[in-house]
């Protein structure tokens, strides 16, 4: 039971880091674009496009998925490279946090799942002893 509910921790903080970051993503590609087509507009006189939206000026499921994001990555997000939302601390945050959660809360899961069977030899059905 402990390891199922291990299990199922660990692939929850994943899907909801994964989601939040292509989020990041997609709103930053889709930024880009924008600006660059102001700029191509303008006849090459530079002008600044539109703000980039950061994940504080979003609300509902995707303000809901990027507080449970900024929460699971928390702990270590102060070493994250650049500013709160640049590629380099998104990906920091993404990296550590799927490390953490998804490698690290898996093996607990496989390891707390071990421990309540016995273990078996190849030769019989005898139980090894426990140390």
């Amino acid at each position: 039971m402990l390891s199922r509910l291990l299990r199922t921790l660990a692939i929850l903080a994943s899907l909801v880091l994964l989601a939040s970051f292509a989020l990041f993503a997609i709103d930053q590609a889709g930024g880009a674009s924008d600006q660059a087509q102001a700029e191509v507009g303008a006849s090459g006189a530079q002008v600044l496009g539109p703000p980039i939206k950061g994940p504080a000026a979003q609300t509902g499921v995707r303000g809901t998925i990027d507080s449970a994001a900024r929460d699971l990555v928390s702990p270590f997000h102060a070493w994250a490279p650049g500013g709160a939302d640049s590629w380099g601390s998104r990906i920091f945050d993404l990296g550590v946090g799927l490390l953490i959660y998804a490698v690290g809360l898996g093996a607990l899961a496989r390891t707390a799942g071990l421990a309540r069977r016995p273990h078996v030899t190849r030769r019989g059905d005898q139980p090894l002893p426990r140390f």
